[in-house]
């Protein structure tokens, strides 16, 4: 059985693009971690509960790129969406609003 830290996360070889955070201004390249683990890695302090995808406390607009659910596996790249940010990961150039 995988922890869930190898499900949660991809190699950084097989990261690619950034991560910007819109509002702050921060950008930071994707190391395939989750969007909240790349903020708080780049000193930001997303609101967060759970860290499972449950609570909701993360959600925020993600304004362009795709992200992956990293407990599905699905990917979603439409603008101008909600994502939660503790199961979410960027997949190439991705902003979100924060």
């Amino acid at each position: 059985m995988k922890s869930p830290r190898s499900v949660r996360t991809v190699s950084t070889a097989e990261a690619e693009g950034s991560l910007a955070f819109s509002t702050t201004g921060t950008t930071v390249e994707n190391n395939g971690r989750t969007i909240l683990e790349q903020a708080e890695e780049a000193g930001l302090n997303p609101d967060y509960g759970c860290r499972i995808g449950i609570c909701f406390s993360c959600v925020r607009k993600k304004d362009s790129g795709t992200t992956r659910n990293v407990l599905t596996g699905e990917t979603c790249n439409e603008e101008d969406t909600n994502v939660k940010l503790c199961i979410n990961a960027p997949v190439g150039d991705v902003s979100v609003d924060l």
